[in-house]
C-alpha cells in the first residue's frame, strides 16, 4: 500500500509526458473506429447467459432462478402461479394453539399461513409474527408460543397487535 502511494507522482508525470501523443491518438481511433456501442441483451439472451453462469459454477442455482424469474415475471399470468383455495393450508381463528396445532404449522412447511374466520374464502389476514398482518413468517410464532396456554389463534394474534 505504501509503494502504491509513493508511485502516484511518477504515474502522474508519465501521464503528462505522454498526453501530447495519447490524446490525438485516442481522437483518431474514435473517428476511424466510431464510438463504442453498449452491449444489450434480450430477456432470452440474459436467461441463456444465466444458464451458462450456473453451468460454469460462477453463479448459484437459486440466485439464477430468482434472476430468471425477474426477467420473465411480466409474461406470467397469476392463475399460472397461484395455489387454489382448496389446496391451501389454512387455519381457523378459533383453533387452539396447542402442540398439535404448532406441529401442523411446522409440518406444513409454509412461512405464511392464511387465517380464516367463517369460511375458507373469507381470509381477513395472513398469520405472521404471531399477529394479524398482511405478511409475516410463521417461524416467529414458535418463539412466541407458550405450550401451557390453550389460547385460540384469534386471541393470540390480537394480544400481539
Amino acid at each position: 500500500m505504501k509503494l502504491g502511494s509513493l508511485s502516484v507522482p511518477i504515474v502522474k508525470c508519465i501521464m503528462v509526458l505522454f498526453c501530447p501523443v495519447t490524446v490525438p491518438l485516442a481522437w483518431c481511433l474514435d473517428k476511424v473506429l466510431g464510438e463504442e456501442l453498449a452491449t444489450t441483451y434480450s430477456n432470452a439472451e440474459m436467461t441463456k447467459l444465466l444458464q451458462i453462469q450456473v453451468q460454469q459454477n460462477a453463479l448459484d442455482h437459486e440466485v439464477a432462478g430468482a434472476m430468471t424469474g425477474a426477467l420473465t415475471y411480466k409474461n406470467i399470468k397469476v392463475r399460472e402461479v397461484m395455489t387454489p383455495v382448496e389446496r391451501t393450508f389454512m387455519l381457523n381463528v378459533d383453533l387452539k394453539l396447542s402442540f398439535e396445532t404448532m406441529s401442523r404449522i411446522f409440518k406444513s412447511g409454509y412461512s405464511r399461513i392464511p387465517v380464516y374466520e367463517v369460511s375458507k374464502v373469507s381470509i381477513p389476514q395472513i398469520l405472521v409474527w404471531g399477529r394479524f398482518v398482511q405478511a409475516a413468517y410463521t417461524k416467529s410464532l414458535f418463539f412466541l408460543f407458550e405450550p401451557n396456554d390453550r389460547t385460540t389463534l384469534l386471541d393470540f394474534c390480537l394480544s400481539r397487535i
